[in-house]
């Protein structure tokens, strides 16, 4: 993968399948928060370069010392049809914030597309 720095990238998915090398903390945070999206919220980067991975440490340093959670759920390839499944599926995590990540670029016509069908 030329693009990247390093020339390689690591995907790596926990056991629900998010996009994390961590597993959901087990007893609640104070903040959760679950991102649903395409490849930009699933990432072309190692899990640590995500934005959701960014959004966590920068929500951690201004939090402290709360404790802060936040859940990739992203997928490339994914439209609004997947984004709702993703919410249901991920519901008994019980996060406090659920942020959906749309890219006008493909979302909408591709829900379109199927719509139309």
């Amino acid at each position: 993968f030329a693009e990247h720095p390093r020339g390689a990238l690591r995907v790596r998915t926990n056991a629900l399948g998010l996009r994390m090398d961590e597993e959901p903390s087990a007893a609640a945070p104070d903040l959760r928060v679950l991102v649903v999206g395409d490849s930009h919220t699933e990432g072309a980067c190692d899990n640590a370069e995500t934005f959701c991975a960014l959004l966590a440490q920068d929500l951690r340093a201004r939090l402290a010392p709360r404790t802060v959670e936040v859940l990739n759920a992203g997928r490339a390839g994914w439209s609004f049809y997947h984004y709702v499944g993703a919410l249901e599926s991920y519901r008994a995590l019980d996060p406090d914030v659920a942020l959906l990540v749309a890219y006008d670029g493909n979302d909408f016509y591709e829900t379109l597309l199927l719509h139309h069908w």
